[in-house]
């Protein structure tokens, strides 16, 4: 479980942003539950999803996410991992295959948080008109595998590295070209 406590250059829970927003919450205080769901409810509603707010600020890091208040569901991911892992909750990255509009692939980014003995899938996409995510409920998709879409069964310690890069060269949330693979 180690890897999934670790911090990195993405999941930078170490950082004093991080660790000064861990430290003001008070959820260090609560039941690793409680305070999973906190952190959970606080990325899903408060750090709003690029395309809902069409905001075209591309954030790569936790921190990045945090300062910002947005980002695409991979840099969202990235922020409830590293408050989870700032917790001493194991948290992984988890990605869906899904089928855009014209067609063309691209990754979802979620999580998996080890909670009770068991890894349990959490979504902190946001919601809107058509997406509904709860903790430890519905993921904000559902993958329809006769048009090839999929939910990878691995879990990650770190980011995608095509995902990274993506991120990292991109100029704007709403135009760039996703990553279709891991």
């Amino acid at each position: 479980m180690t890897e999934f406590l670790a911090s990195d250059q993405v999941i930078d829970f170490e950082s004093s942003p991080i660790c000064d927003f861990l430290d003001a919450s008070g959820w260090r205080e609560l039941a690793p539950r409680d305070a999973a769901e906190r952190a959970y409810l606080f990325v899903r509603d408060e750090v709003s999803h690029c395309y809902d707010s069409q905001d075209g600020r591309v954030t790569l890091t936790a921190c990045d996410a945090l300062r910002e208040r947005v980002g695409l569901c991979y840099s969202k991911s990235h922020l409830l991992a590293a408050l989870l892992r700032g917790l001493g909750i194991p948290t992984a990255i988890r990605y869906q295959r899904l089928r855009l509009e014209d067609g063309a692939f691209c990754l979802h980014s979620f999580n998996s948080v080890w909670l009770d003995g068991e890894w349990r899938d959490v979504d902190a996409r946001g919601n809107n008109g058509s997406v509904s995510a709860e903790f430890l409920g519905a993921l904000a998709f559902v993958p329809d595998s006769s048009q090839g879409e999929t939910t990878d069964q691995r879990y990650y310690a770190e980011p995608a590295p095509g995902v990274v890069e993506r991120l990292r060269v991109a100029t704007d949330a709403l135009t760039m070209v996703l990553p279709s693979e891991i």
